[in-house]
């Protein structure tokens, strides 16, 4: 297969620059999901080739859930529950790096499951593990919920992962960002995902559209949640994701799609890991057929049929998609729209990971409270200064004459 005949390639990489050989400034958006400031130096100090970060990200979660254990023992309970909380996280990418059904991958998703509910217990946080039906198959997701009164009916945000997150991931945001402003959040492993694809579910073209569908009949069926007031958002490949059921899914309030991808550049130009695991999401062994399939995984025809209001960030250099391609698929959707490019940023959005999914959060639940303020066509170029220019969406500098002139 293609992606394997490369993988020497990353592998070599990896071993010599580490982890930012992937993704520039992964750092902040791994701290905002919890991962430790420390633990990433601490696994590719492990790491001198690509193949040795199984062992590593297994090593040191085990280091942490030893501590976790001691801590829990000693009576400092939340102490070991941050602990738990960063072992599982180091779990679920040891999990992550198999890209074959294999048991030893569900052994460390086990770990995961053990060290993130355990986490959970000891911070007496409300999020409940859920099995959503789909078909004669079944979605795995997490549902969190906010502290109200038990008559009060609350928003929902469904959150869907990139092609290589896990839904445990979207804990530590969902509890400190979201659901603290009464929002419920329903996080969820689709087609080809986690949990999900553990229990054999492979991802096609559409069935990622009935995964999300069968997510909000969920949240509708559920008392306390406001079925009427359902968004949803999606990063990386979610993104896309979460466009395709913008357009399928007409009970959706707001969408948003964050670091969007473009298809013909993760498979085929990107580093061979993306193929790699797509192909095995997919239960697909040939790169014939892999690349037929790749062929369908397109927005051109989807993207008109968004109805609702819907909000698209891209970094400035993303290596995943163009902000060209970010705009012209931009171009396809109807209004109400909104565009945000953000200065120098590259997939992970760098220091902009701290507040975007904040920002996210909240301008989708402005969007979902009322259509007077869904604005028809806005495109913001959003400077590393904190200054901004509304207007095309093309940052100045494309324009050798603007550069140098007044702001």
């Amino acid at each position: 297969m293609r992606g394997q005949s490369q993988r020497w390639i990353l592998d070599t990489l990896i071993g010599a620059v580490g982890f930012d050989v992937l993704h520039p400034g992964m750092k902040y958006e791994n701290a905002k999901l919890g991962y430790g400031s420390s633990d990433f130096d601490r696994v590719f100090a492990r790491v001198n080739r690509g193949e040795m970060l199984a062992k590593a990200w297994v090593t040191v979660a085990a280091e942490l859930e030893e501590r976790a254990r001691w801590a829990e023992g000693e009576g400092l309970v939340l102490s070991a529950a941050a602990l738990y909380g960063r072992a599982a996280l180091l779990y679920g990418r040891g999990a992550y790096t198999f890209f074959r059904d294999d048991p030893v991958k569900g052994l460390y998703h086990a770990r995961l499951v053990d060290c993130h509910d355990r986490m959970i217990e000891l911070q007496g946080l409300s999020a409940e593990r859920v099995e959503i039906p789909l078909g004669d198959e079944t979605i795995y997701a997490i549902l969190h919920r906010p502290q109200v009164p038990r008559d009060e009916r609350v928003p929902a945000l469904v959150l869907l992962p990139g092609m290589d997150m896990f839904k445990e991931e979207w804990t530590r945001l969902a509890q400190q960002t979201i659901v603290p402003r009464g929002i419920a959040v329903l996080s969820i492993d689709g087609p080809g995902q986690g949990e999900t694809l553990l229990h054999g579910l492979k991802v096609s073209v559409t069935n990622y559209d009935y995964a999300g569908s069968a997510a909000i009949d969920f949240l509708s069926s559920q008392p306390n949640i406001d079925a009427q007031q359902i968004a949803l958002a999606g990063f990386s490949f979610g993104a896309y994701w979460a466009a395709r059921l913008g357009a399928a899914e007409k009970r959706l309030r707001a969408v948003a799609c964050i670091e969007g991808v473009d298809t013909k550049v993760i498979f085929s130009h990107a580093q061979p890991n993306y193929r790699s695991n797509f192909m095995y999401m997919a239960g697909i062994t040939t790169d014939e057929e892999f690349d037929r399939f790749a062929e369908k995984l397109t927005l051109d025809p989807i993207a008109p049929n968004i109805e609702c209001p819907s909000l698209f960030v891209q970094g400035e250099f993303d290596e995943l998609r163009s902000v060209e391609e970010a705009l012209r698929i931009y171009e396809l959707v109807p209004t109400p729209k909104e565009i945000w490019i953000l200065e120098d940023q590259f997939h992970p959005m760098g220091e902009w990971a701290d507040e975007l999914p904040s920002l996210v959060a909240e301008w989708l639940a402005a969007r979902r409270a009322a259509d007077a303020n869904a604005r028809d066509d806005r495109r913001l170029y959003l400077r590393q200064d904190g200054s901004f220019e509304a207007g095309s969406g093309r940052p100045s500098w494309w324009d050798k004459a603007s550069i140098g002139s007044p702001r």
